[in-house]
């Protein structure tokens, strides 16, 4: 993905081959930073697997339709 592409929080990307264990997986952003975004990989538990991924390292899928809910 391109850093000129506009990614905004509660969007799900896809994480490229590069990303190790993370690899394939779906992230849900929730920051856009400079160098990428930051997000979670949801677990199959309560657990949320957090991440930071640069921008070609990511493919924009959609709209997240559940989240998880924020700590305030």
């Amino acid at each position: 993905m391109k850093k000129n592409k506009l990614l905004t929080k509660n969007q799900v990307v896809q994480l490229s081959n590069k990303c190790g264990i993370f690899s394939g997986c779906f992230m849900i952003i929730t920051k856009v930073k400079s160098f990428g975004c930051q997000g979670y990989v949801p677990a199959l538990d309560e657990r949320q697997i957090y991440y930071r991924a640069n921008w070609s390292d990511m493919e924009l899928i959609g709209v997240a339709a559940f989240i998880i809910k924020e700590d305030k």
